[in-house]
């Protein structure tokens, strides 16, 4: 009887740490259910949604502008499928705070903002 209650609660135990290790572990994957940027529309000048956030997925072409601070860049996005290249205003605190390189894989999720500027709110790294 002693032996029955010590094992079902260690297999109480493991299911519930297991539960536990599952939740934390599991990354909250926000970009991947986004639309993808409507690449053609914005390059023909139409009119998207300010306000909506989209998914654009591509390569890091060059570093344009850097403020002062160093805190936010100008970059330039070549997306994975367009030959163009989008200048994104990216912020270095969002993401996953690692550095911005030249050639870099990378999955944006962007937003315009007022001014039509395609404006990153967050990153991560391919």
């Amino acid at each position: 009887m002693k032996a029955r209650k010590i094992a079902s609660f260690c297999v109480g135990f493991l299911l519930l740490s297991g539960a536990a290790v599952f939740l934390i572990a599991r990354s909250p994957d926000t970009i991947s259910h986004l639309p993808e940027f409507p690449i053609s529309r914005y390059l023909d000048g139409n009119s998207l949604w300010s306000d909506e956030d989209y998914k654009l997925a591509g390569k890091v072409s060059n570093v344009l502008l850097r403020s002062g601070d160093g805190k936010t860049l100008l970059v330039s996005i070549k997306p994975e499928a367009s030959d163009t290249f989008l200048p994104v205003k990216l912020d270095k605190d969002s993401g996953k705070k690692k550095s911005i390189q030249k050639d870099q894989s990378i999955t944006l999720k962007v937003r315009l903002d007022s001014d039509g500027v395609i404006v990153c709110n967050e990153y991560i790294e391919k």
